[in-house]
């Protein structure tokens, strides 16, 4: 029975949660404890608590600082500041349309991609070795999560079976981070 309790609880909760990431199941399971034990509480004690309001209230703050927590978009925050901060360490297609390209610029030192100019967005691959090292720098580990959450919100592309895309670049065929960039970046 107080498993079937707990069960209930937990949909309480996740049916208030309206973003969800990562740890929202975790969450929720803390959260569905609190709840059932203020149920459970006004069962044997009628303390007249409601365990709807209390729960959303705790479940209310959860969700203000969701952002903050969003390893998604602070690994895209990086990324962004890692290619501004590299641009020379790729190589360049300028004015590209519809996958004709005029121009050509290499990359000095290191190359760790291409980037793919076109006239209102940036296509830039990214080596998916060299992703993983940034993001792991940034003491963010969930290097699968995150790609699935980037091609889920459409920053990213993949393959059928991927969560990045394999490309010939420089003659070998690699796996790459497929970022579309609206408006490009400042460099």
């Amino acid at each position: 029975t107080l498993c079937d309790k707990f069960d209930e609880s937990c949909e309480v909760v996740k049916n208030l949660m309206q973003k969800k990431d990562a740890l929202t199941s975790r969450l929720a399971n803390k959260f569905a404890v609190i709840h059932l034990t203020v149920e459970l509480l006004n069962e044997a004690f009628a303390y007249g608590l409601s365990a709807e309001d209390i729960t959303e209230r705790i479940v209310r703050c959860e969700q203000e600082s969701f952002e903050e927590r969003d390893n998604a978009t602070i690994a895209y925050d990086h990324i962004i500041d890692f290619i501004a901060q590299n641009y020379s360490h790729f190589d360049i297609e300028l004015n590209c349309e519809k996958l004709k390209h005029f121009s050509t610029t290499d990359a000095k030192g290191t190359v760790y991609g291409k980037i793919y100019k076109f006239d209102d967005f940036w296509k830039v691959y990214i080596l998916t070795t060299q992703t993983d090292a940034l993001l792991k720098s940034k003491q963010l580990d969930e290097l699968k999560w995150i790609r699935k959450m980037w091609v889920s919100r459409g920053i990213t592309e993949g393959d059928k079976d991927h969560n990045n895309k394999q490309k010939c670049i420089r003659g070998k065929k690699l796996r790459y981070d497929v970022f579309t960039i609206k408006g490009g970046i400042v460099t």
